[in-house]
């Protein structure tokens, strides 16, 4: 009886509620009972026309100059002397630094001496020979009159063709010392290092009182710094794989600069490279949580993954370094080294950490793409791949 009475009493309040609800007000025209603010419907109307369905491709990139040149020296040398600094505008031929020269000056009275030394030698030659063939040719009038011997007319000959030989010995020496001088003279001026192009100074490298490297096959040398045209400007962008068949050169394009992102400027697509390149830089595993315990679980899953990414590329996983090492080398390396740290004006520690420090600028290992925050992203992103792939 009871269960009757409440379905009686539910039904009833039902049929009074979509009662109120249909009555209305005479001014409004809204009804006198609901629950939810009505919210107007916008409609739009358009007839059908043929168009162009335009596809964006979004690709973070870097703005930078088109032209860079990064300045270097072509002698080993320290710095004496540097005008300029991080931001300063140049002109084609102004000086960026001027380079220690004091071992070359050296080395230019030292070849002039040595010049003068080979000359002196040469008229010393030349009498010589003189000499040599006046006494053949005597000899050659005594053999007419058979006044000598064969023997020793042959003895003469030879004489004459060792005058010879010592004279151009000297001559061959002096141009190779002359040539030595002129190769001192060209690193003479390779201590004045000035600028190449018009630009700014966009980065300095190098300091007053560093000595710089010259760059061979396996070192890429010091880099003093980096002069940028900022006439002209380009945004060399990192376009995903998918999206690169959609790319081509002289499509037109609108870049999104982070100070005014309201704000596009025009571009075009000048070329589309070859070769897809990766970013280089160390790995980073990232992790977050709200307790430490959520820290130290979401820590603990970060790290495999990045175990597990690293164990799929076949790379061996990043580790921590003290900053010190042992190098075993033969005795022939250790006094060469020796004596280039000495010639520069270094410590054997000092030369070898500037050296090495010039060639892993140059050639950073690329790292493994990124870990996630945890495996579930992790996931995500290999079912991400597997689908492009597919």
């Amino acid at each position: 009886m009871k269960s009757v009475l409440t379905i009686m009493v539910l039904a009833g309040i039902s049929a009074g509620v979509f009662a109120l609800g249909s009555l209305r007000k005479e001014s409004t025209g809204k009804a006198l009972l609901h629950i939810a603010e009505e919210v107007a419907l916008t409609v739009d109307v358009a007839k059908p026309q043929r168009g162009e369905i335009i596809h964006l491709v979004q690709a973070p990139g870097d703005v930078e100059a088109v032209l860079e040149v990064d300045v270097s020296s072509e002698i080993v040398a320290k710095i004496e002397e540097m005008p300029v600094q991080e931001g300063d505008t140049v002109k084609q031929g102004d000086l960026l630094c001027r380079l220690d020269d004091r071992f070359l000056r050296a080395d230019v009275e030292s070849g002039n001496a040595r010049i003068a030394q080979l000359e002196a030698a040469m008229v010393q030659s030349n009498a010589d020979l003189d000499k040599a063939v006046r006494d053949l040719a005597r000899q050659v009038k005594l053999s007419e009159n058979e006044a000598t011997s064969d023997v020793e007319l042959r003895d003469y000959q030879t004489k004459r063709d060792k005058a010879r030989a010592v004279h151009e010995m000297r001559r061959q020496e002096l141009i190779q010392a002359q040539a030595a001088l002129k190769r001192i003279h060209e690193n003479l001026a390779r201590t004045i290092i000035r600028s190449p192009i018009d630009g700014v100074i966009s980065r300095l490298r190098a300091k007053q009182g560093e000595v710089v490297v010259t760059g061979t096959m396996n070192n890429p040398g010091t880099v003093i710094m980096t002069i940028s045209d900022l006439s002209q400007m380009q945004v060399r962008t990192r376009v995903d794989e998918v999206d690169v068949p959609l790319v081509r050169a002289g499509q037109t394009a609108r870049v999104y600069l982070q100070s005014d992102q309201d704000n596009p400027v025009p571009a075009r697509i000048l070329r589309v490279a070859a070769k897809g390149s990766r970013p280089t830089g160390r790995d980073v595993v990232t992790f977050e949580g709200r307790s430490v315990e959520e820290l130290r679980s979401e820590m603990e899953e970060s790290v495999e993954d990045y175990l597990s990414l690293c164990a799929e590329v076949g790379k061996e996983p990043e580790r921590p370094y003290r900053g010190e090492f042992l190098v075993r080398t033969t005795p022939e390396v250790h006094r060469a080294v020796a004596t280039a740290a000495e010639a520069a004006g270094l410590s054997l520690n000092a030369w070898v950490e500037t050296t090495i420090s010039a060639i892993a600028d140059q050639r950073r290992v690329a790292p493994i793409p990124r870990t996630g925050v945890s495996k579930r992203a992790a996931k995500k992103t290999k079912r991400a791949t597997a689908e492009r792939r597919k």
